[in-house]
């Protein structure tokens, strides 16, 4: 919740309550939501997210973690993607349960709106683990970019 005033005079306009369910709004030019959602992240409010405490008290550094968080998540898509294509296509039919569906599955999750973001740490570690199931199970090649890290084997407990 936060106030917008007018820039020239400083008078109050509305406040906003976050009814619309737009945690990061696009705003005119004082602030205020607008009916139009369709605008570059630059030019959303992250003020709801630096106001809650888990993204430091600015909205520059809220809006950096987002950034962040999206830009490293599309990456480990597009390469488990390319692992995914190589799946044998039978790997894929209805009522199959198979290593393949479920790479498939976790990356149509990631690509969600708003998974990157609310636990960016989980998507990342799922998806370099359904990467190393696709290598495992199907031969397929790795890329150096999709391997588990130290923090993800800390995150997961693989029983075998």
């Amino acid at each position: 919740k936060y106030n917008v005033n007018d820039v020239a005079t400083g008078a109050f306009q509305v406040t906003v309550v976050g009814h619309r369910w737009l945690p990061i709004p696009c705003v005119d030019a004082n602030g205020k939501p607008t009916d139009s959602q369709t605008c570059a992240v630059t030019q959303r409010s992250f003020k709801s997210c630096a106001t809650g405490g888990c993204h430091g008290n600015s909205q520059v550094s809220a809006r950096t973690a987002f950034i962040s968080a999206e830009n490293d998540v599309n990456g480990l898509v597009a390469l488990l993607d390319g692992m995914i294509a190589q799946v044998p296509s039978n790997q894929f039919g209805a009522g199959k349960v198979t290593v393949g569906r479920g790479a498939k599955f976790n990356s149509g999750m990631a690509k969600m709106p708003g998974s990157d973001v609310h636990n960016p740490f989980l998507v990342k570690t799922l998806l370099r683990y359904s990467g190393v199931a696709l290598n495992q199970t199907y031969g397929i090649a790795l890329p150096p970019g999709l391997a588990p890290t130290a923090g993800d084997q800390q995150r997961v407990r693989i029983d075998r």
